[in-house]
């Protein structure tokens, strides 16, 4: 049981990151997405995040502040 408990936060983090995968085809697609300061400011949070994470050696956050990043830029460069 504790092996299974181990792979939820990743199923979590998937699941967050899978949320993004819409935006950034909307983007791609029509150059549309959420108001450039809200990707903006959600890019410095996730920066922020991956600074913590990388002070915690935690791999997890670490790996998914960086999709995160890589996201929301991808949607800046669409939106553009």
């Amino acid at each position: 049981m504790n092996k299974f408990l181990q792979y939820i936060p990743w199923v979590g983090f998937a699941l967050m990151q899978a949320m993004n995968i819409p935006n950034v085809i909307k983007a791609i697609q029509t150059g549309e997405s959420m108001p450039i300061a809200s990707v903006t400011m959600l890019i410095i949070a996730l920066c922020c995040y991956l600074v913590d994470a990388i002070s915690r050696n935690c791999k997890l956050h670490i790996v998914s502040s960086i999709i995160g990043i890589v996201s929301n830029l991808t949607v800046l460069f669409f939106i553009y």
